[in-house]
């Protein structure tokens, strides 16, 4: 009985710190939404249309986001036939497409974050992805995923911010 009663204490303990943090939360995202002085949502012919219910992009503030983009041809949208090589080169031509439909270009991306199926293809995938950042390359993160979607062998989402 008493450790019944040890555990409901806690049980309440936990709740009532964990309705404080949600309040506080809730609080500072309502004063993030208010701080957003525009929002513009992205979308081009010339890349693949979402295969879920999200944008291509959404840019705020002068930060553009570029949702996960995945190796379709943007005509027929199935994946492009090929390897690494092939499949990196088309989510990269994708991704400037949106860039492009945005007013920005390559230059402009700060931060990717890479998806491979398979970290084997970590040099190949760089050889392509290094192509389109000669110089001053953004930040990167590279994961390795168990399955991406439609069986791509990889997925590249991306940050840019407007050079001034």
């Amino acid at each position: 009985m008493r450790k019944l009663a040890v555990l409901f204490v806690c049980m309440i303990f936990t709740g009532l710190i964990a309705a404080n943090a949600q309040e506080s939360a809730s609080s500072v995202n309502v004063k993030a939404v208010r701080s957003v002085k525009a929002k513009r949502t992205i979308n081009t012919e010339d890349a693949p249309k979402a295969i879920g219910p999200f944008s291509q992009a959404v840019e705020v503030n002068g930060i553009l986001y570029i949702s996960g983009q995945l190796p379709l041809d943007a005509s027929s949208g199935k994946i492009v036939d090929g390897g690494i090589s092939e499949q990196v080169g088309q989510v990269m031509k994708n991704i400037g497409a949106v860039l492009k439909a945005a007013g920005y270009d390559y230059s402009d991306v700060v931060k990717s974050t890479c998806m491979l199926s398979d970290m084997d293809n970590f040099k190949d995938f760089n050889t392509v992805y290094g192509k389109y950042y000669p110089v001053d390359p953004p930040a990167r993160a590279t994961f390795g995923v168990v399955k991406l979607p439609l069986g791509a062998l990889v997925e590249i989402e991306a940050v840019a911010i407007k050079s001034k």
